[in-house]
């Protein structure tokens, strides 16, 4: 995440560190919150995670009319939606991963 702020810091760059713009700077400024913005997908895989093994541990363990929770279609049907957003997440973690050279 970028934390949006601004600081006054007294330091020097040793050049060799400095970023150089190639052009007027929009490239570069694009390349930084594209990279940044590309850990998204990870941190909502990491919570989709945890969402779906408990959403699947209550919902086998619970009882309700004699029979466990996961066994009602509109039970079955809420977590398939929590699956597809897992495999959508997943499939957005490879494609940043590959994309991003960091």
């Amino acid at each position: 995440m970028i934390p949006y702020g601004k600081n006054k810091l007294d330091l020097e760059i040793p050049k060799q560190f400095k970023l150089e713009p190639e052009t007027t700077g929009i490239k570069m400024m694009l390349d930084i919150l594209h990279r940044s913005r590309m850990q998204s997908p990870g941190m909502g895989l990491g919570i989709i995670k945890r969402m779906m093994a408990e959403a699947l541990d209550q919902c086998k363990n619970i009882m309700v009319g004699g029979k466990s929770l996961i066994s009602y279609d509109q039970v079955q049907f809420q977590i398939s939606k929590i699956q597809t957003a897992f495999t959508i997440c997943s499939a957005f973690c490879s494609r940043s991963s590959k994309k991003s050279s960091i």
